[in-house]
């Protein structure tokens, strides 16, 4: 099986391990450290997650790759390893793959967080509060100022008084 390993240099490795069902214990036996999972990503059905270390026992340097969009925030020190599932199972994961998958995150990530400014903007008790404003304010004017101002505004409308 294929996983990926981004170097402290932020180079790429497509690393081959032999299929095991405890990925924790082959990537310590690769690294060397006490790696643990740090994070993962869903998209449907597939999981990529994230190993590595946030404790700098080693005295390494600080991994820069830059990891898809998160709501955790994390320093990882040394190689980051990063492991491809299908329905919990191991699939090998490419560069390509990674690619695609960082995509679909990236994009998920940005329209969870534009989709929850508008959730905020149009709650349900902001919806109350605005249908009771509209209420009281039809209360307040008369139906005939209404027609009359859209009639105004719609004859405004119907000209272009402007000077070519």
């Amino acid at each position: 099986m294929k996983i990926l390993c981004f170097t402290q240099t932020d180079n790429i490795k497509e690393i081959i391990l032999v299929k095991t069902k405890n990925i924790l214990e082959s990537l310590s036996e690769i690294d060397g450290r006490n790696v643990k999972l740090i994070t993962q990503w869903r998209h449907d059905n597939a999981t990529l997650e994230c190993y590595g270390c946030d404790t700098n026992i080693h005295n390494e340097k600080i991994n820069t790759h830059n990891l898809p969009p998160s709501d955790l925030s994390y320093i990882l020190y040394g190689d980051i390893y990063l492991v491809y599932k299908i329905n919990n199972m191991i699939i090998e994961l490419d560069i390509p793959q990674y690619g695609m998958m960082t995509y679909y995150i990236e994009e998920r990530y940005e329209n969870t967080e534009s989709s929850g400014q508008i959730d905020e903007i149009t709650s349900d008790e902001d919806i109350e509060e605005n249908t009771d404003e509209i209420i009281e304010v039809s209360k307040k004017t008369p139906k005939k100022k209404i027609s009359n101002t859209c009639d105004k505004i719609l004859d405004e409308l119907d000209y272009d008084n402007t000077n070519y």
